[in-house]
């Protein structure tokens, strides 16, 4: 994760052209997979549980402030 933030920190004005209403729709999509899988990677090391439905779901929880 501090790659990502070192990445965006250092490539601010890239990052503000992409997630800017004229920039690439796909950029902020592409940005929340990778943060997604991170997390999930992170979890499954450190709690060794593997159930996808929990881990979507407090995911959405934590990310958006809603439920699937």
């Amino acid at each position: 994760m501090l790659d990502l933030f070192r990445f965006t920190e250092e490539n601010q004005e890239m990052c503000r052209i992409l997630l800017s209403p004229n920039g690439d729709m796909n950029f902020p999509h592409r940005l929340f997979e990778v943060i997604r899988e991170k997390c999930r990677t992170v979890k499954m090391e450190q709690t060794g549980d593997t159930r996808e439905e929990d881990f979507d779901c407090r995911y959405s929880f934590a990310i958006l402030g809603v439920q699937d």
